[in-house]
């Protein structure tokens, strides 16, 4: 999962899907003993029941456990196979239809929850199971509604995807500059932390201040300065690799975190931001330990900054 798909706590999606399966369980459980409801159909839902029950209970205390979300997908796949099984059984039309409706509940949680790639996969296999499902059914809807169905589906678990992709970025991105804030550097910091440690791989942390910045705005206006800030990260964004984060730590503070980099390449890359752009600017680099907090790396390199700040005029 990316980073940014991480913003709440890690444990938040499994009790959101544990809750929808739970209710899923007992709607189950309570149609297999509900009167008019045929035997068959009974035993069908006292399963289906127990199935959904016993996913939501591995996926509440296990679920976290498997590595990449992938307890997710499979509790997610669970409950899309059950509910095509529902569509096959079912003795009305209507029924169908409102059973591929419910597929919307999972298609919200899809697009909220995982990162595209899963949601495509598991898209595809929920129209084609609920397809599958419908035609060997029976009590055949119209294609028209089965089709309808699935572009609803579908449709709103796009929406809700881009939706939270956009509410996610505003909560992580500075407005003025477009680059992280701190949650946002907190958030990637360490992740590549984690990753740096895995491998093995140097990283290193810096931070960066303007010089005279406050002078710059009392001159020119808080307008220019600004404008000063845009034009300075776009220069600065044009030297980073992809991997390498650039967060407004401040009003005029700039943070960095460059993975697999080591102190003599972070200084050489401080040579070619200062050729990018004529604004003055002082920096610290210092190498993150394995272990350490983020803000106490940044702490030490704020103090070698503070060190190598011309005195002022």
């Amino acid at each position: 999962m990316s980073p940014l798909r991480s913003v709440e706590d890690p444990r938040m999606p499994y009790r959101v899907l544990t809750v929808i399966l739970g209710l899923a369980a007992a709607l189950a459980l309570a149609l297999s003993v509900a009167p008019g409801t045929a035997a068959n159909l009974r035993s069908i839902d006292r399963w289906t029941g127990l199935l959904l029950a016993v996913t939501a209970a591995l996926l509440w205390f296990r679920g976290d456990r498997l590595p990449d979300g992938l307890g997710l997908d499979l509790a997610v796949s669970v409950g899309i196979l059950v509910a095509c099984v529902g569509a096959y059984v079912v003795p009305k039309g209507s029924g169908q239809v409102l059973i591929g409706m419910g597929f919307v509940l999972f298609g919200v949680f899809l697009g909220y929850f995982r990162p595209p790639r899963r949601i495509a996969l598991l898209l595809v296999l929920t129209c084609a199971g609920y397809i599958t499902a419908v035609t060997l059914n029976p009590q055949w809807v119209s294609t028209a509604d089965v089709l309808a169905v699935c572009g609803v589906i579908v449709g709103i678990t796009v929406l809700v995807s881009r939706l939270a992709g956009e509410l996610r970025s505003l909560a992580l991105r500075d407005s003025l500059t477009g680059t992280l804030n701190r949650r946002g550097l907190q958030l990637v910091a360490e992740a590549l932390a984690a990753s740096a440690a895995r491998s093995g791989t140097p990283i290193t942390v810096g931070l960066v201040d303007l010089d005279s910045f406050k002078s710059y705005n009392d001159k020119h206006g808080h307008v220019a300065g600004d404008e000063l800030l845009i034009d300075l990260t776009d220069a600065w964004c044009g030297e980073l690799r992809a991997s390498d984060v650039l967060a407004r730590f401040g009003g005029d503070e700039f943070a960095f975190v460059l993975p697999a980099t080591t102190l003599p390449e972070a200084e050489a890359l401080a040579v070619r931001l200062g050729a990018a752009h004529p604004v003055g600017w002082t920096a610290g680099w210092v190498a993150w330990l394995p272990g350490e907090e983020l803000y106490t790396a940044l702490g030490r390199a704020d103090d070698l900054m503070f060190g190598r700040k011309p005195p002022r005029p």
